[in-house]
């Protein structure tokens, strides 16, 4: 894995005390942009090293209120697809932030390191936050502050089969290069079952396959970059996965597209309330 960008979020250089990921929002489209709130929790919250505001498609649905990661280290959007009801409220601390939109400290992006370009696109804002998030950074969602993204404009292209095993491959580039190595074991040796059932079964034979062969292509790298990543690391990997609790993805963990079922969005909108209630 390459070394972390030094000088530059997206595409705006580190020239002041903050600055913001714009990059994707560049390719996809930005259609309205009204964050005023989160330079301002930045500034009131000295520990803060990220903030983001709420994230709706231009249908109005949510896109990503910060992302969270289970124990198989497979990420989703907390919040993704479900109508957005206008709520306001304190920021929430979440494990991380979007790189569709967001605004970085900048004192905090140069200890953390920037985003690693050797992800292409695709677990390089988890990676941040993991590395973030287990030195001790927190890292905010702010609901007072609204943008609106037209997701994935720039990836419709590349068709699902290569989407996904750039998920796949990242996924465990991730979580080599920055978990404990009983959480490194389980996730690769979940991810053989998955893809070896793929294999047998289908419906896409050889993607989990590919991932695992480029993954693996890849691994030395990750592992070269691991050392200093765990030496910084003082959280646990668990305190990482809490933010997942209750939470159900929109997206299918397996196939990667969304879940539209009437009774999978219930049981995430329930599980999503119970969640909250606890925090």
């Amino acid at each position: 894995m390459s070394p972390a960008p030094k000088s530059a979020v997206g595409s705006v250089e580190l020239r002041s005390a903050y600055a913001i990921s714009v990059e994707s929002f560049v390719k996809d489209r930005a259609l309205r942009l009204d964050c005023a709130g989160v330079p301002a929790l930045l500034d009131a919250d000295p520990k803060a090293a990220a903030a983001a505001p709420k994230i709706v498609f231009p249908d109005g649905r949510i896109c990503t209120t910060g992302i969270a990661a289970r124990d198989d280290l497979y990420w989703f959007d907390r919040d993704q697809g479900n109508a957005d009801d206008g709520a306001r409220g304190p920021a929430q601390e979440v494990l991380g932030v979007s790189g569709c939109c967001a605004l970085f400290r900048v004192a905090a992006w140069r200890q953390v390191g920037g985003q690693d370009e050797a992800f292409h696109m695709y677990y390089e804002d988890v990676d941040w936050a993991l590395r973030a998030h287990l030195s001790g950074h927190v890292t905010a969602f702010v609901p007072d502050a609204v943008a609106t993204h037209e997701h994935a404009a720039s990836t419709r292209s590349f068709g699902e089969r290569r989407r996904y095993r750039l998920v796949q491959r990242n996924l465990l580039l991730c979580a080599t290069a920055n978990l404990s190595w009983r959480s490194v074991l389980s996730i690769w040796m979940g991810r053989f079952v998955a893809h070896g059932k793929a294999l047998i079964k289908g419906p896409d034979h050889w993607s989990g396959v590919v991932s695992l062969l480029t993954a693996a292509a890849h691994t030395p790298s990750a592992l070269c970059a691991r050392r200093a990543r765990r030496a910084a690391a003082i959280l646990p990997d668990t305190d990482v996965f809490a933010f997942a609790d209750g939470l159900t993805p929109f997206v299918d963990a397996t196939a990667y597209r969304p879940d539209g079922s009437d009774a999978a969005r219930r049981a995430a909108e329930a599980r999503q309330a119970q969640a909250r209630g606890r925090r």
